[in-house]
């Protein structure tokens, strides 16, 4: 799919995405070129595990390490909020620290 837009000024001082329901599919950061999705996400549930309580923004939230709205279902993990899942979750947590994350922007 293919998208042209003609996007007001102000939004040049800002970080951009593009959405697939909870899922992003393209950001780009300020003076920074686009990134494009390459490879989505299996559900392995391990971004939303082994959170540090102490320096997490997401602390209340967080028990054992894990956020307490993901949950297993079979062979995947997914978080129980569905699209009322906080944007941050969204659109900051990268699992860029993963070797084995499938998910992947170029």
């Amino acid at each position: 799919m293919k998208i042209e837009l003609e996007l007001p000024d102000w939004v040049e001082e800002r970080h951009l995405y593009i959405m697939a329901g909870i899922e992003t599919v393209a950001y780009k950061y300020l003076d920074q070129p686009w990134k494009i999705k390459t490879g989505r996400c299996k559900s392995c549930g391990k971004c939303c595990m082994n959170f540090d309580v102490n320096d997490s923004s997401f602390k209340d939230k967080v028990v054992d390490g894990h956020c307490i709205y993901l949950k297993n279902y079979g062979a995947t993990w997914v978080c129980d909020l569905g699209s009322a899942r906080p944007w941050d979750c969204c659109t900051v947590i990268r699992p860029q620290n993963l070797s084995e994350c499938t998910e992947q922007f170029e």
